[in-house]
């Protein structure tokens, strides 16, 4: 995991709005798209994961102790404002299960942290 510190990735994003309520799917280089829900304001919006397809998940991790988890995801929102040239910027968290690999027990909790700029 030490190695995607600092690093990009691209994904499109693909809004549909009525009134303030939002919806939108993101879909990541690798194929992985997810759904999602929220509200939009003027010059905001926020949107919850509300389902990933199942590789969204990663499997077969290898700890420092020799242990194999799997990360399974549980939660996510983007929070985003409008920026003075018509972009947005903002962050993203993600929250996993820790899992023993081929597991559904949750043994821990991992969130990554990112931040978000989207153009059109």
């Amino acid at each position: 995991m030490q190695g995607t510190i600092g690093s990009s990735v691209t994904d499109t994003l693909t809004f549909t709005q009525n009134g303030t309520a939002l919806t939108a799917v993101t879909t990541a280089a690798n194929g992985v798209s997810c759904n999602w829900t929220g509200t939009a304001d003027i010059g905001r919006f926020v949107l919850n994961l509300s389902f990933c397809q199942t590789n969204a998940n990663t499997f077969g991790l290898r700890c420092s102790n020799g242990a194999s988890r799997d990360l399974r995801i549980s939660s996510a929102v983007i929070n985003a404002q409008l920026n003075a040239n018509g972009s947005y910027s903002g962050t993203k968290a993600d929250t996993y299960s820790v899992v023993p690999a081929g597991s559904f027990t949750q043994v821990g909790t991992m969130t990554f942290n990112e931040n978000v700029s989207i153009t059109k």
